[in-house]
Order: C-alpha cells, then structure tokens, then sequence
C-alpha cells in the first residue's frame, strides 16, 4: 500500500516530491482497484485457455479490410475496458442519427488481452488487439476511417531505452521489465500524426497534461499522475504543436482529418 503525503490543500493536483533526484515509490505501479477486480474477472472468465473472441491485427491493410467489410467508420486507439469507445460510440450515434440502425460504428483497439476481454464481453467484437507503435508507424498511412479517437492513450506510448544511465531518476519509468525517458515523445508524436492521416474528417486526443512538469519540480511538486509508471510518456503541448507545424516542411503529405481537436486536463 502506497501512502500518498498528505494534499487537501495543494492546487491542480498537486503532490509535494520528496527529493528532487526521485522519490522511492515514483517506480511502483499504480492501478485503480475497479481495473484490477475488472481485469480478475475477466482472466477467471477465460481461465479455460479458449482462444480470444476477437480479431487481431498487425497490418494497417488488414485492418482496413475488416473495417469495410463490416461498415466501421470509426477507431477508438488505446480503447483499453471500452469506456472510451462507449462514449465515442455515443458522441457519434448523436451527431448522426441516420446511422442508428447499424449495430456498430466505432472499433476499439488495444494491445492487452485482459483488458480485451473485458470491452468484449458481451460476446461482440467492439474492440481489437493491436500494438498501435506498429499498425500506425508510417507516415505513409492515407486515411481509412471518418474520425479518430485517442483518449488517455498517447501517454503511454514510447520505446523502451537501451542505456538507462543516461536518463535521469526523475524520468525513468520501469514497466514490464522494460526502461522509459518520459521525455522521449518520438513514439507518441508518430501515433499521432500518423492517426490523424489515416482519420478522414477528425481526430480527437484527450489526455493529461504535463506542462510545466520541469518548473514544477524546481519547485519540489508535481501532478500525481506523474509518477504513474504506465505513464512512460509525457507528452506536452510544446511537442504537439512542433509535429503540427513541422511536417509543413518535412515532406510528408497529411491528406487526412481536416479537424484536429487536442484537450488536456
């Protein structure tokens, strides 16, 4: 059990750092007790080794065979127990009631098979499996669906660093055995730009921010899901408006989503 100093009165969600150089449990895995008897639920529902009910993909082609043969317009990345695509799903049947009698209009994609489980039990295959690092790695990507959605998902993408005596204590995250900068954001921004190609009409990406991450530490606070060790990425406005004013100059075409829409709380 991880006892949090006390807060009540510090704004913005802020926790005061007990050393500067990083605090003994900035490396403990947190997760909400909801996701953990969800994810126990859904591994005894599976515990008799059948094969997952649903479809995997580590093409972008595949992928977009399965979303035409079915009529889905719509993606939902890091859709994880399905909550995100729910509301997308719900955002959508609003904005176009013409659409009302098709059973589905959003796929949800993920890379972890108990979360999988647990968006598709109800029998359906709302969401997917896929390593979003390698289905939307290129810049080559021309749009396949009408919108796209990435909410709390770009913060945990990145690529593992091989020499972690080059990263200071203050970034380093430690996540299935695997090391992370959390100021490496090439791997987000890609998944980014290249979702927003691949999108026809919109992408939206909500997350948390992690702004002023540097001036706060100087001042011995941070938010608390800054130390979240599945936060291996600290994706900031600062890199998200170089990758939306750079590729002008890059030589990379973006003929998709004609609206970006970015929130961060």
């Amino acid at each position: 059990m991880i006892r949090w100093p006390e807060a009540k009165s510090w704004p913005n969600h802020l926790i005061k750092v007990p050393s500067i150089q990083g605090p003994p449990w900035l490396k403990t895995p947190l997760l909400s007790p909801m996701l953990w008897l969800l994810a126990a639920a859904a591994a005894a529902a599976s515990s008799d080794g059948a094969a997952p009910a649903y479809p995997s993909f580590n093409s972008h082609e595949a992928l977009k065979t399965y979303l035409e043969q079915r009529g889905i317009r719509y993606l939902d990345l890091g859709a994880s127990l399905g909550g995100s695509r729910r509301m997308i799903e719900g955002l959508v049947r609003k904005a176009e009631p013409a659409a009302a009698a098709q059973e589905q209009l959003v796929l949800g994609l993920d890379i972890f098979d108990t979360k999988l489980r647990v968006c598709n039990a109800n029998g359906k295959a709302m969401c997917a499996k896929a390593d979003l690092r390698q289905l939307f790695a290129s810049h080559t990507t021309r749009p396949v669906v009408d919108g796209i959605s990435m909410v709390d998902i770009l913060e945990h993408i990145n690529l593992p660093v091989a020499d972690t005596a080059q990263v200071p204590p203050h970034r380093l995250r430690m996540l299935h055995e695997e090391s992370f900068d959390t100021a490496s954001h090439t791997a987000a921004v890609k998944l980014w730009h290249a979702s927003c190609a691949a999108a026809k009409r919109f992408c939206f990406m909500m997350g948390p921010s992690f702004d002023t991450e540097a001036s706060l530490r100087e001042l011995g606070f941070m938010r608390y899901y800054e130390a979240w060790s599945g936060h291996t990425c600290h994706l900031n406005s600062t890199s998200l408006t170089l990758a939306m004013t750079g590729s002008r100059g890059s030589g990379h075409s973006r003929p998709g989503a004609s609206l970006v829409m970015l929130e961060t709380r």
